[in-house]
């Protein structure tokens, strides 16, 4: 995405929602805020979303919540997840540490006692902290990890009722009713947002003739429509995060609130969600401190610096005077001296398709190594049967697509470098040239350092557990060679 530094005057003078945004929601009957003392912490979860905001200066729609948030406290113009699929992007920041480290590397694993995953013996995550720090705990939709956990330990219910047991089917907890959060604790609050997914409808559609195809996707009316609806549903889902801190206000519970607002991973397209790409990694992110007036989460601080989202969980409790335990890999963002020289990402098994990919991210430069590059982007997938993809596969077929396109249905190259100045959406592999060569063992040496000091767990096979129960659930959809064992065996 374009970075630019915003003139937030300009920008929200436009917004019609400014007014009860900013005054924070004036014109309704509000309860007190609670006075414990403590910060409170808010994530805002929103799935499958690319910031194509006027916000960060793409092509999209406006969006008052966010442009609210960022004039009122930071905007993060180079943020990355660690991984750009739902389950080992979601364990790693519940942990604060890189899944890969604490091998919750493979989509939707640990999902049954015989194939458990089991963090190490003393290690907290995120809430489990908070709890242990005084505040109450909450999780509104998805959760998703790939570890073995009890939800009750880590998340309260303002029903009263115990959390829901089967979370590896229905992945999250109930609505959050603000009127029953205690007003005498402080509390750590995830609220997750369909984002991408939204199926809602918006009353005056994002035009098709006004949307900008990437090169790297035919100019069809089926990607049209698919990047219209996104920008249609990152307007809805605006809407729906000022909804959430509208009723959030009015019960007492916004003043001392720390806001983080950001994605899992990119929009669900090809070429985003589920591959370790600038687009499927790159998210949009903004902090703000509601009713707190700091030199820490400064209004109108634009920062471009690397920020991994892995850093989320460890911000959140240093920005409440708590610890960051040692095993955690993420660091506080607002710390003194915070700096990331390179941001790494990786993708394993998605869903029932194999593959094994790692990423760096520097400032300027995207590395990408394919352990598997005779298995092409196109391996079956959940997407395979969508109407863009379907489409993209006949123009394929046809030979109407050209060989930025065609790179998708393609053997993968063994390497890829790109210069993010000159090549935004990373059609132009330059692992081959020989004027990047020096960049280009500077970042492999980055890659190769890391795996051997986190002992990447992606290194290792998956267990012949969880194959198995893969394949018992997607049986004509696993294709790849490490289910071979099973094809012929009575399962």
């Amino acid at each position: 995405m374009k970075k630019i530094v915003l003139t937030f005057k300009n920008l929200v003078a436009r917004a019609g929602m400014f007014a009860m945004l900013c005054s924070g929601f004036a014109n309704r009957a509000e309860a007190k805020a609670p006075d414990t003392g403590k910060p409170n912490v808010l994530w805002i979860y929103l799935e499958d979303v690319t910031a194509l905001m006027r916000l960060y200066g793409t092509e999209g729609v406006v969006t008052p919540l966010a442009e609210s948030l960022a004039e009122n406290g930071v905007l993060f113009n180079n943020a990355f997840v660690p991984a750009p699929v739902c389950s080992p992007c979601r364990s790693s920041i519940i942990t604060g540490s890189m899944g890969t480290t604490l091998g919750l590397n493979q989509h939707r694993s640990s999902r049954t006692k015989e194939t458990a995953i089991y963090l190490p013996e003393g290690y907290k995550t995120v809430p489990e902290l908070f709890k242990d720090a005084g505040y109450s705990t909450y999780n509104e939709g998805k959760d998703d990890y790939n570890f073995w956990y009890d939800r009750n330990k880590l998340y309260d219910e303002t029903d009263g009722k115990p959390a829901r047991k089967n979370w590896r089917r229905l992945q999250g907890g109930r609505r959050i009713d603000w009127a029953k959060v205690p007003k005498d604790k402080p509390f750590f609050a995830q609220v997750q947002l369909r984002g991408g997914k939204n199926k809602k409808k918006v009353a005056n559609p994002y035009p098709l003739d006004s949307v900008k195809i990437p090169p790297y996707y035919p100019d069809h009316p089926e990607f049209r429509k698919l990047y219209a609806r996104h920008i249609d549903c990152v307007k809805i889902t605006d809407d729906e995060a000022a909804d959430l801190l509208d009723r959030m206000k009015k019960n007492g519970h916004l003043d001392n609130t720390i806001v983080f607002f950001f994605s899992d991973h990119g929009m669900k397209a090809p070429r985003h969600k589920q591959y370790p790409t600038e687009q499927g990694l790159e998210i949009p992110f903004i902090v703000r401190w509601f009713g707190a007036d700091n030199n820490i989460v400064k209004a109108g601080k634009v920062r471009n610096d690397l920020v991994n989202a892995i850093d989320l969980g460890p911000t959140s409790l240093a920005l409440c005077g708590l610890d960051i335990p040692n095993y955690m890999e993420g660091k506080n963002i607002f710390g003194k001296g915070y700096k990331r020289d390179y941001v790494i990402g990786f993708r394993d098994r998605c869903d029932n398709t194999i593959d094994h990919i790692r990423t760096v991210r520097t400032k300027r430069y995207r590395y990408i190594k394919n352990y598997f590059p005779e298995r092409p982007m196109s391996q079956l997938s959940y997407r395979s049967g969508h109407p863009e993809m379907v489409t993209f596969q006949k123009l394929y077929d046809e030979g109407k697509l050209n060989a930025v396109q065609a790179a998708y249905f393609e053997r993968k190259p063994h390497e890829e470098f790109y210069d993010l100045k000159n090549d935004p959406h990373c059609i132009k592999n330059l692992a081959e040239d020989a004027k990047y060569a020096k960049e280009l063992y500077r970042h492999r040496q980055i890659l190769n350092d890391w795996i051997k000091e986190t002992d990447d767990k992606g290194q290792y096979p998956e267990t012949e557990a969880e194959l198995r129960r893969v394949y018992k659930e997607r049986k004509a959809k696993c294709v790849n060679p490490e289910y071979d064992i099973f094809r012929d065996a009575r399962l």
